[in-house]
């Protein structure tokens, strides 16, 4: 935890001398911004997953898919919108509020945004592995609610292990 909180401060202490101006932070949000929202899939259709796994006494990992393909839909709909909104006060088309500017210093210093760890499983990983981590998880999803359920279960992808159990 004390490691945490000097690096955090170390960073925060990064940039701030030399003359630049905020331009270079902008691009970097904006470029960030873009390139996580870029990434991310669409939502999952839910109505799809009720019909091709409707909850059934007999089959209760259909619950345990529709449960975590709606948290998966709630956390990627919140990154998408918060992206855009962060998008659009660099642009200054809206005004950068303080829960846009703490995201846009999450992007620049690689750190999770605390309005998707709101919404998020537990993650310690920078940003980057954050969302490659969360991409991969979408698509072992995916694959489960397109094709088949998998033969086995990659347990720590889920939202809510202990449903699977």
């Amino acid at each position: 935890k004390e490691t945490n909180a000097m690096f955090a401060t170390c960073l925060l202490c990064e940039g701030g001398g030399g003359g630049a101006s905020s331009g270079d932070k902008d691009a970097t949000i904006a470029a960030t911004a873009g390139d996580i929202k870029e990434k991310l899939p669409a939502a999952y259709d839910m109505e799809q997953a009720a019909i091709s796994y409707p909850v059934l006494w007999e089959q209760s990992m259909n619950t345990v898919l529709c449960q975590e393909l709606a948290r998966f839909n709630n956390l990627t709909n919140a990154m998408k919108k918060s992206l855009v909104e962060v998008e659009k006060a660099v642009r200054g088309i809206v005004v950068m509020s303080g829960p846009l500017e703490a995201l846009g210093d999450s992007l620049v210093y690689g750190a999770i945004p605390l309005m998707w760890k709101a919404k998020s499983y537990p993650s310690f990983k920078p940003l980057a592995g954050y969302v490659t981590d969360l991409l991969e998880r979408l698509n072992f999803l995916r694959e489960w609610l397109e094709e088949k359920p998998p033969a086995t279960y990659w347990i720590s992808a889920f939202f809510f292990q202990h449903a699977f159990m």
